[in-house]
């Protein structure tokens, strides 16, 4: 089944209304309501925050910022990306996070690989740093399972409201692969979360 967004009609103030049924989409709901400016649509009632990817991607960013500060970027080409500059500030060791698919479920999936970079490192030293680095924060050897909990925010909310927290599930580690024209190395972690959803 689709979902339905109620319209008041323009030349009808009293209870005429347009019913249309739109596109399969059947994660967001629309409350009736008989209230609302003419032609907008009324009583939207928005996506749970457990289940909305602008809260997953964005909890995730505020995650690796506040370790890695201007060291990470998202979503970047490799080819090119603006932090690979040249001169006195070169960057010869970033992360970038590429998101992935977002499976919505009772028990919501997050797929993401975060690229390990690292210029002129003959032997892959600075490499291996980076990444155990990285694994320390998603893994968590304080706790008797070893999950990294990761905190999910709801951005909507003014300041971000902690909803819950995303488990990191598995982690797959890659070969590390050479960048010859630049002497860059890097390798790719592979990760997977999931959490309880109301979908």
């Amino acid at each position: 089944m689709g979902y339905r967004k109620r319209i008041c009609s323009e030349e009808d103030t009293t209870e005429t209304f347009i019913w249309i049924i739109l596109a399969r989409f059947p994660k967001e709901v629309y409350r009736q309501s008989d209230e609302g400016p003419n032609g907008h649509i009324v009583g939207v009632e928005v996506m749970n925050p457990l289940s909305m990817e602008t809260n997953v991607k964005s909890s995730l960013k505020k995650y690796f910022v506040d370790v890695f500060a201007d060291a990470v970027t998202f979503d970047t080409s490799l080819a090119s990306p603006d932090i690979r500059s040249q001169g006195p500030s070169v960057v010869k060791q970033w992360y970038n996070v590429d998101f992935g698919p977002f499976g919505r479920d009772a028990l919501a999936e997050y797929m993401f690989d975060i690229y390990c970079l690292s210029r002129q490192d003959m032997e892959g030293v600075k490499l291996s740093e980076m990444v155990d680095t990285m694994m320390a924060l998603l893994v968590d050897s304080s706790v008797g399972d070893g999950i990294r909990r990761i905190p999910l925010y709801d951005v909507t909310q003014t300041p971000w409201e902690l909803v819950t927290n995303m488990m990191v599930q598995d982690i797959w580690d890659s070969p590390n692969v050479d960048i010859t024209e630049d002497e860059t190395k890097l390798k790719v972690l592979s990760v997977r979360l999931r959490w309880g959803a109301k979908i």
